[in-house]
């Protein structure tokens, strides 16, 4: 099952609870939760500039595949 699956069956506004995974480059380790890096190059769900997007994985090696 995929992270865009899991959440796509949610109710949006709905609180989910549950474990997700990121993977970053070493340098970036003081700002895990940074999201620059989709507002700078862009991403699957946001254009280049437009917003910023926190992308999670549902698995350890999703993220690193990502």
């Amino acid at each position: 099952m995929t992270f865009e699956s899991v959440f796509a069956r949610k109710t949006p506004g709905v609180p989910h609870r549950g474990s997700y995974f990121r993977s970053i480059p070493l340098e970036f380790a003081d700002a895990p939760l940074s999201a620059i890096g989709s507002m700078k190059g862009g991403g699957r769900y946001n254009a280049q500039g437009e917003f910023e997007a926190l992308y999670l994985a549902d698995r350890p090696d999703n993220s690193l595949r990502e």
